[in-house]
């Protein structure tokens, strides 16, 4: 975070996740540890999702990226 975000909130949080396609496979596993860390801190569902799911996890085009981010966007909101 830089001092922007602490003093002035976005007004709204746009994902392109055609992007994730070109993280390299570190850069992807660090976002995915912070999801995860969401949902050990205050949504379940996101370890629900990952367990049900592991290999889906795993990649920027699993089936249940989007909603992993969203849900990491909502608790980081909190």
């Amino acid at each position: 975070k830089n001092l922007v975000g602490a003093f002035h909130p976005p007004a709204g949080v746009l994902c392109d996740l055609a992007a994730l396609a070109s993280l390299p496979v570190h850069d992807y596993v660090s976002g995915m540890a912070e999801i995860i860390k969401a949902g050990f801190i205050a949504d379940p569902v996101i370890l629900d999702l990952v367990e049900a799911d592991p290999e889906g996890a795993r990649t920027p085009s699993g089936p249940h990226t989007a909603e992993l981010i969203e849900r990491s966007i909502r608790v980081k909101a909190e």
